[in-house]
């Protein structure tokens, strides 16, 4: 890369940077309050997962979160370095991204990973912290690599072990693993690639097990968010009660997860890594406002007019929502959803699934040819070489 595209890459980051520190000043949700109660939870010693149910991950964030409480506490007494220390760490997970992306695809899609306003208003206002699971997977997946044979070598097992601290932070990534694991050749490797990353993510609750199973029961392992499935819903034309969605919704989400992995267990481990982000959205068994940041790294390493819409009506819907930004008169009363209704995020997912399905064809024709055939010639015969194999374009 030459000097004038760091620096242009340095600019962007720069502005990208300055926008999410400004979306702050537009205030918080109900997710910051959470943290701001577990983060003083945390400072205190106490369980976490037996005094709220307003904590629903892995311990890795609320560790993160004392120790933010205790350095806000002590040096100015208040909340207000607490958030700033939340969001900073938020930025650093998204220019990581972006970091990564730039290595591998390029400075467009490191542009538009930082310039996303998905990401900066998630990021700076909303504060949920998928990024930083999806930060520390990325990172996971690029250690391990397209290695599907042989043994483990340390750079792979410190990837498969980051994969597992990504899902100790937050679960987004919970069934990549098991994506990893469909792509090894021989069942050591396949078992190891998924079962280290979840045993670690059981193990990392033991220590507030005694006290705290019941919170990590009721507010881990069963929670489901918002049971709204909008892509179910919508192809069911809404006729599906709340229950019934839920759990229909629960079953294609893990049905079209494997199938989707199947597919695409033959593509370059980042192709495969982008194509899940957008998956987990597009099958959603559940709802909200943050999981609109997930497939953010996808769009901008695949940008399209489809999917440049879908960026700008998550846009539009995280300013008008009233869980967002909440501007009145952006969106129409039908869509500023007072119960997390489906009808608000119908729209983004169908868009993102059209604009999913218009990529998915064109890593179809991107898949890597077989290799030739062998065949016994006489040694008079003369053998014309085989045609150069395919590359995806998504190969390093």
């Amino acid at each position: 890369m030459s000097r004038r595209h760091r620096v242009l890459i340095l600019a962007v980051a720069l502005v990208g940077v300055g926008l999410r520190l400004g979306a702050m000043l537009f205030g918080s949700n109900f997710d910051y309050d959470s943290y701001e109660v577990v983060g003083e939870l945390q400072s205190d010693g106490e369980n976490v997962y037996a005094w709220t149910g307003r904590y629903n991950y892995g311990p890795a964030w609320f560790l993160l979160l004392g120790q933010f409480w205790r350095l806000s506490q002590a040096l100015v007494g208040d909340a207000g370095l607490f958030r700033i220390q939340v969001v900073l760490i938020l930025i650093a997970a998204d220019l990581v991204i972006a970091y990564l992306l730039l290595r591998r695809l390029g400075p467009v899609a490191a542009t538009l990973m930082l310039l996303s306003p998905v990401s900066i208003l998630i990021t700076g206002f909303h504060n949920q912290f998928d990024n930083i699971a999806i930060a520390v997977g990325f990172a996971a997946i690029l250690l391990i690599g397209n290695a599907k044979e042989g043994a483990i070598d340390g750079r792979q097992m410190t990837g498969i072990a980051l994969l597992g601290l990504s899902i100790i932070f937050k679960h987004v990534l919970f069934f990549l693993p098991l994506w990893m694991g469909l792509r090894q050749r021989t069942w050591r490797r396949g078992i190891a690639v998924v079962m280290i990353p979840w045993v670690l993510f059981a193990v990392s609750f033991l220590p507030w097990i005694y006290d705290g199973w019941w919170g990590i029961y009721d507010n881990v392992i069963k929670y489901r968010s918002f049971s709204n499935a909008p892509l179910v819903d919508a192809l069911t034309l809404g006729l599906l009660d709340a229950d019934a969605l839920g759990t229909v919704g629960f079953v294609v989400f893990i049905a079209a997860i494997l199938v989707v992995g199947w597919w695409v267990r033959g593509q370059d481990h980042v192709t495969a890594f982008l194509v899940m982000l957008g998956a987990m959205v597009i099958f959603a068994p559940a709802m909200a406002n943050q999981f609109l940041t997930i497939p953010v790294a996808a769009v901008a390493a695949f940008p399209s007019a489809l999917l440049g819409i879908w960026t700008l009506g998550g846009t539009w819907h995280l300013v008008g929502d009233s869980d967002g930004l909440g501007f009145s008169g952006i969106l129409p009363p039908f869509l500023d959803r007072a119960e997390m209704g489906t009808a608000v995020h119908i729209a983004p997912v169908l868009v993102l699934a059209a604009g999913g399905w218009h990529w998915f064809r064109r890593l179809r024709t991107q898949r890597v040819a077989p290799a030739p055939r062998t065949v016994d010639v006489a040694p008079t015969d003369t053998v014309r070489p085989p045609p150069t194999s395919l590359r995806s374009a998504t190969s390093p």
